[in-house]
């Protein structure tokens, strides 16, 4: 039998996760469905589960401890005005500078992207000088993946930017995202 503060909570939030739309009925159907499809009475699988659910636990301890690391060092070492970039977290923040390195080393945006392999590809063949949309994707991947995230988090926090992308037709806004809003980001 199940106890009843648990089967009260699991009606509570089922009720307020459905906005009242479910309640105690489909509690008790839950319950039932568990019962009869997921119970097991098998000692060592419950032993498993508590040891997963340890491991998972002391996990998101070392990542909040390094979470705290990063941002310690972000604050007290680097200084980077990266930070004040609205929508670049600690995280992104970091992953950015670890791989650039100094940006002085670094003439133009465009040098920048052609160094993360976010610039767009070429293609030359005697007097025919084309460029495509899509990425060359030479150069460090986890940089990509850094910029790719920061360039959404960036529209999604900051209005100009976002309103940048919305004047764009809707086939070029994939476009947009992948290269010129990194590189306007990066002008910034």
């Amino acid at each position: 039998m199940w106890h009843l503060p648990i089967f009260t909570r699991l009606s509570n939030l089922l009720s307020e996760s459905s906005k009242g739309h479910y309640g105690k009925d489909t509690a008790i159907l839950f319950r039932e469905a568990a019962r009869n499809s997921i119970g097991s009475v098998i000692p060592a699988k419950s032993l498993e589960l508590k040891h997963i659910i340890r491991l998972i636990q002391e996990l998101t301890v070392e990542i909040n401890e390094i979470k705290a690391a990063i941002k310690q060092i972000m604050d007290e070492k680097i200084q980077s005005p990266i930070l004040t970039i609205p929508g670049i977290s600690y995280q992104i923040g970091a992953k950015i500078i670890a791989e650039f390195g100094d940006f002085s080393h670094f003439d133009s945006a465009d040098k920048i992207l052609a160094y993360a392999g976010m610039s767009p590809s070429t293609y030359q063949s005697g007097q025919l000088d084309n460029c495509y949309s899509h990425m060359e994707k030479r150069g460090s991947c986890y940089l990509r993946y850094a910029l790719y995230n920061a360039t959404k988090y960036v529209c999604y926090w900051d209005e100009s930017f976002d309103a940048y992308l919305e004047k764009k037709p809707q086939k070029e806004s994939i476009t947009m995202l992948h290269y010129r809003t990194p590189q306007k980001s990066l002008c910034v």
